[in-house]
């Protein structure tokens, strides 16, 4: 376990800005996280979990907590096509490895950055996959019950961008997270910027569509190595169908995707019909490529991020009467 005392985030968040963590501690074993907990409640500090800072912003200069990050990256192949790995597996490389070893279905979500433990928290989702699909169990610390426990898939309360980890945040500490995979390829091809791409070709290998996403991906997004950015920076909206009308009778060319009995509006459409695309300020702004991309250009502060988000939050609610939800998580 190594513990250090306010040190620069700048390197260990996607985004990027030169937040200061009170005290930060990578922990190689799964046995120590209790005394983490421990050493947070001896603090007064809240504890936070962090992989490779993927979906935080950090609003703050010095961030008064004590971050964990678990360090743990053991892979294991079990019976019945299950794959256990713990969370401090980098996701894409986890994605990679399934499907050199002939398991299949992660491949729709290949390219997105974070970890193993991270893709449960976030219920980790892209062209017409979402990791909730193939989740059978997940293993974690209780922080409020003081123990180590094992949350089968029926329990985890998955939804659009959640689960019972986001509902509680602060609560739990995910450890590893075994996947339910397959041993014959069953290509998701719903996606139409995927199925473009690829072209009506039902029989691709998924290695296929693993290249395909990562081309698509890197052709539309920054990567966060050059541009600092949390990937999708709000959720698309969900909305019932009489309201869906009314904005379709004001603009016919609203895309949409359906979700159950409501439709699903794709929020960068939202903030580029509100003027926001391309939108620069000193360092900080939205990607001239993907509205819904925040970006830090250079040395930017959280806050700067954070505050543009509610000016963009504002103008659609003014435009369209629609509220975004972040789906980063800020702190």
């Amino acid at each position: 376990m190594k513990i250090e005392y306010q040190i620069s985030l700048k390197e260990r968040h996607t985004f990027h800005c030169n937040n200061i963590a009170e005290y930060f501690i990578t922990v190689d074993e799964i046995s120590e996280i209790q005394e983490v907990v421990e050493f947070a409640n001896s603090k007064n500090l809240p504890l936070i979990p962090i992989g490779d800072g993927a979906n935080f912003l950090f609003t703050t200069e010095i961030v008064k907590a004590v971050f964990i990050k678990i360090d743990k990256k053991d892979i294991l192949i079990g019976d019945n096509n299950y794959v256990k790995a713990y969370s401090g597996v980098d996701w894409d490389f986890f994605v990679s490895f399934t499907l050199d070893n002939l398991l299949y279905g992660l491949e729709n979500l290949s390219g997105i950055p974070g970890t193993v433990g991270a893709s449960v928290v976030q219920n980790i989702g892209a062209y017409g996959v979402e990791v909730a699909q193939f989740v059978q169990e997940v293993e974690a610390f209780d922080i409020s019950l003081n123990k180590f426990v094992v949350l089968d898939k029926n329990s985890l309360n998955f939804a659009y961008r959640d689960s019972i980890f986001k509902k509680n945040r602060g609560n739990f500490i995910v450890t590893s997270v075994t996947y339910s995979l397959s041993n014959s390829p069953k290509t998701v091809l719903t996606y139409r910027a995927l199925l473009d791409f690829i072209g009506d070709s039902r029989d691709i290998h998924p290695k296929k569509i693993r290249e395909a996403v990562l081309q698509i991906r890197d052709s539309k997004l920054p990567n966060h190595k050059n541009i600092g950015n949390a990937g999708s920076f709000f959720k698309n909206p969900e909305v019932d169908v009489a309201f869906f009308e009314s904005l379709k009778d004001l603009y016919p060319d609203i895309p949409f995707f359906l979700s159950g009995d409501l439709y699903k509006i794709p929020a960068a459409w939202l903030i580029e019909k509100s003027g926001w695309r391309g939108f620069k300020d000193g360092s900080f702004g939205v990607h001239q490529k993907h509205a819904l991309i925040l970006v830090n250009y250079g040395e930017s502060k959280g806050s700067d991020i954070y505050n543009l988000a509610n000016k963009i939050i504002d103008s659609v609610k003014e435009k369209f009467g629609i509220t975004l939800q972040p789906e980063v998580e800020i702190v």
